[in-house]
């Protein structure tokens, strides 16, 4: 099983490079993604595990920042937003997506400023935390949907629809000044 591991952490290097591969994570960990932890999984996907399995483990890729990019995955429950997400978006048409009982991941190194993870309701914006992209006990194939090099993009070429834009701004900007929302004294102390 070592050597199993070894080899399936090697391929994904090749996909994601060396720095973001974390190895074998729990599932129920704090820092794997809660779309994607255990019962997480809405029941309104167009991409649920037919088998209904539980996986205990997997092999984990790193979202967040490294150097001049950060690393984030669009993890889509509905195949239409994926389908609108790449008409809006075509030159993330062919980049790396991997499947995850529930979701697609659309795997893209981001230049610019990205916002903190964001659940859109038939996709989520993940820019920080563990997404899992493969389980130790079957072949890294039967979580590869689409095998390619990352897609990389800078982040103010991303095309959004108008909501969806809008609470990304609204992220962004807080993000730099501050939160909208000043606390009163009571709730300082």
């Amino acid at each position: 099983m070592i050597d199993e591991n070894t080899a399936v952490s090697a391929e994904l290097r090749n996909y994601f490079g060396p720095d973001v591969v974390i190895g074998i994570v729990e599932i129920g960990n704090d820092a794997v993604v809660a779309d994607c932890r255990e019962g997480s999984s809405s029941a309104d996907t167009d991409f649920a595990d037919q088998n209904r399995r539980q996986f205990q483990a997997a092999f984990g890729v790193a979202c967040g920042r490294l150097e001049q990019r950060t690393l984030c995955g669009v993890l889509f429950r509905k195949r239409a937003a994926l389908q609108r997400f790449w008409a809006d978006n075509p030159s993330t048409r062919r980049g790396l997506v991997t499947w995850w009982p529930g979701v697609l991941v659309l795997w893209i190194w981001v230049a610019g400023n990205v916002p903190r993870n964001m659940n859109f309701g038939t996709f989520s914006w993940c820019s920080v935390g563990v997404v899992p992209v493969g389980a130790p006990e079957l072949p890294m194939n039967n979580f590869i949907a689409q095998a390619s090099k990352v897609s990389v993009v800078d982040f103010k070429d991303l095309r959004w629809q108008e909501l969806e834009q809008e609470a990304m701004d609204i992220e962004l900007l807080e993000e730099e000044v501050g939160s909208r929302f000043l606390r009163s004294r009571s709730e300082r102390s």
